[in-house]
């Protein structure tokens, strides 16, 4: 019974003529071979067109949008003249280079964290080892 419900199947389909626009983005070095076994076959040519290669503006590494930089090493950057910054003022560079304004919190936790920066007592950051050099010995 499968093997006549396929041969009927079959013939269904060969007596069904249907036409198909296919497109494709292929390689210079691809085009003749597939249009000569495409004109060899029957087909016909609608169209042949050049397309413009547009990379990506953005890209993406493990599914996050790629900055060039991480959130971590950015804040380091950011601290890194010495000064006092406020957590508003960290978020607001943040969110100018591109990452989420609810990243700010943890990666200024992770930072204090590793002790790279420190949390002074009027919750503002400063660069862990310029504050440790600016400091005098007593």
């Amino acid at each position: 019974m499968h093997r006549t419900y396929a041969r009927t199947y079959l013939k269904q389909w060969e007596s069904h003529s249907v036409d198909y626009k296919l497109t494709l983005r292929i390689s210079d070095k691809q085009l003749p071979s597939l249009l000569a076994n495409a004109i060899a076959a029957g087909a016909f040519v609608l169209s042949c067109d050049q397309i413009e290669f547009k990379p990506k503006t953005m890209r993406y590494v493990d599914g996050k949008r790629d900055k060039g930089i991480s959130a971590e090493d950015f804040v380091m950057n950011f601290v890194a003249d010495g000064l006092v910054h406020s957590i508003e003022d960290i978020g607001k560079a943040l969110v100018t280079r591109g990452f989420s304004a609810a990243s700010t919190s943890p990666t200024i936790s992770k930072l204090v964290a590793k002790k790279l920066v420190l949390r002074t007592s009027d919750s503002q950051y400063v660069q862990l080892w310029r504050h440790a050099m600016e400091t005098p010995n007593s």
